[in-house]
C-alpha cells in the first residue's frame, strides 16, 4: 500500500497485483484476467508477490460469477470476449483459489503494514541511536 497525503488528508492506495516477470507486469489482481488464466497462473502469481512481501491486492465483481447473466445485444467481439470469457467458472475458481491461500479484507491488511512499519521504524531509530552512543 502506499499512502499519498494531500492537503485534504491521506489517500491510501492499493495498486492492483501484477507478477513481476523479468522485465514484464503480468496483472494478475482479478476481474477478466482471473476469468481469463488458468487458476494456476494466479497462484504462482499470488505466491511471487507474497514473496516480495507485498499484499495481494484481488478484486471480483459480482457480476463475474453469474454466468447466466443477461447477453448484451450486437456488441463487438472483443467486447464480447471481455465481458463473457470464463464466467462459467469464475466461481468455482474463486472457491479454489479462497481455500488456497488466506485472505483479508483491505483493513486488516492496512492495519497490519502500518504496524510493521512502525516497528521497523522505531528498529530504525533504536539502531541508529545505538550507533550514535558508542564512543
Amino acid at each position: 500500500p502506499h499512502e499519498i497525503l494531500t492537503s485534504s488528508g491521506t489517500i491510501t492506495e492499493f495498486p492492483p497485483s501484477v507478477w513481476q516477470l523479468g522485465r514484464y507486469n503480468l496483472p494478475i489482481a482479478g476481474g477478466g484476467y482471473f476469468r481469463l488464466y488458468p487458476l494456476g497462473v494466479t497462484l504462482r502469481g499470488l505466491a511471487s508477490v507474497n514473496a516480495r512481501r507485498h499484499p495481494f491486492m484481488f478484486y471480483v465483481h459480482p457480476w463475474e460469477v453469474d454466468p447466466g447473466q443477461p447477453r448484451v445485444p450486437d456488441v463487438g467481439w472483443k467486447n464480447r470476449f471481455r465481458h463473457y470469457v470464463g464466467l462459467s467458472r469464475t466461481e468455482s475458481k474463486l472457491g479454489r483459489l479462497l481455500g488456497a491461500s488466506r485472505f483479508d479484507t483491505v483493513a486488516a491488511t492496512l492495519e497490519h503494514y502500518r504496524r510493521q512499519n512502525e516497528l521497523a521504524s522505531v528498529s530504525h531509530n533504536e539502531a541508529s541511536h545505538a550507533k550514535q552512543s558508542q564512543p
